[in-house]
């Protein structure tokens, strides 16, 4: 083989690791969601359909059916605890990756009372 030919296949090689570790990294798929404690029940007088009509349904989908790219998962029926520990970790920036940025400053104003009652309404979709 070439040089040319052996430097290309590296750096192909190369980039494929790192890009796929960003993936991972930027979808949290890295971080650890097991054995996370019981929520408590959401607030009945928080109206969690209408924060997440106005904080998430936009890339989301109305339903929560909008596959997140990369990962394929929909937040719709995912467990409620995961969801809290997922939008919780984008809120402290500890969580996402690269898109963090972004989903931090949809839920930075979120109480966690809201986070709770998003949580819930959303492991309850399918």
């Amino acid at each position: 083989m070439t040089r040319v030919r052996i430097l290309t296949i590296t750096i192909i090689f190369i980039g494929l690791v790192f890009f796929s570790n960003d993936i991972k990294d930027m979808y949290g798929e890295t971080q650890e969601f097991s054995n996370l404690p019981k929520a408590e029940a959401a607030d009945p007088s928080i109206d969690a359909r209408s924060l997440y009509n106005n904080k998430c349904m936009k890339c989301h989908g109305q339903m929560g059916t909008q596959k997140v790219p990369a990962t394929g998962l929909e937040l719709a029926g995912q467990a409620k605890e995961v969801l809290m520990a997922k939008i919780n970790g984008y809120k402290e920036l500890r969580y996402g990756g690269k898109l963090r940025g972004v989903m931090s400053s949809q839920v930075s104003g979120l109480t966690p009372q809201e986070v709770n009652a998003i949580s819930e309404y959303l492991s309850k979709l399918k």
